[in-house]
């Protein structure tokens, strides 16, 4: 028992390691696989308004609070711009998929767009996998 519970926790560590270093072979399923490195790769080497979309939730909620209007007309002009923000990133990712992968390797494109909308509205710093090219980067 001693020696599986050693096995497993080698196991968590090397997982652990591998959404710092983007290790392939011990990536989880959600994580694996050429496209979705490339899905990573496209979100990470972007800047976009979305990466402030928990902070500005969270401040747009407490100015709702307060009583100021001005909450929601920020909030409001805010999601406008995070949406035509998505809409080019997920295009324009579209795209660069179909040029390079041609037929996704299997992977359903509802799914990678989900992925990509899922990692640009997080901070960057808090992406896990962490991020392996820089803002700016080409791919």
């Amino acid at each position: 028992m001693a020696r599986q519970r050693d096995e497993r926790r080698g196991r968590r560590k090397r997982a652990r390691e591998a959404l710092s270093t983007g290790e392939e072979r011990y990536l989880g399923r959600r994580d694996k696989g050429p496209v979705r490195r490339f899905v990573r790769d496209y979100v990470d080497a972007r800047r976009s308004v979305t990466e402030l979309f928990l902070p500005i939730a969270g401040g747009t909620v407490l100015l709702s609070f307060a009583g100021l209007a001005i909450a929601y007309i920020v909030f409001l002009a805010w999601m406008t711009a995070a949406f035509a923000s998505l809409t080019l990133m997920v295009r324009g990712l579209h795209r660069e998929l179909r040029q390079r992968f041609g037929d996704l390797q299997g992977e359903r494109p509802a799914s990678l767009t989900m992925y990509a909308i899922t990692r640009a509205t997080q901070l960057r710093r808090l992406r896990l996998p962490k991020p392996q090219v820089r803002p700016g980067d080409r791919i």
